[in-house]
């Protein structure tokens, strides 16, 4: 049985985006993996200045965090 755990708290902003990224489910962490797996691609493949290659990099460390945190939430 998967648990998954609420968060009750004040949100603002951010903090309701996070909130919904921790109740993720298998579906959605699949998902991440597959835009991963895109975003690898891109940084391989393609001749990309360097501003580009940068962002496309920091948005796969920020979609890595967020995947790792869905797969404790998961496993707890």
């Amino acid at each position: 049985m998967i648990q998954v755990k609420r968060l009750t708290l004040k949100v603002r902003g951010p903090t309701l985006v996070l909130v919904f990224l921790l109740n993720l489910n298998y579906l959605m962490l699949s998902l991440l993996m597959v835009i991963l797996i895109i975003l690898n691609l891109l940084i391989t493949l393609a001749r990309l200045s360097h501003l580009v290659k940068r962002t496309l990099l920091d948005m796969q460390m920020l979609l890595m965090l967020i995947g790792q945190i869905c797969f404790l939430n998961i496993n707890l």
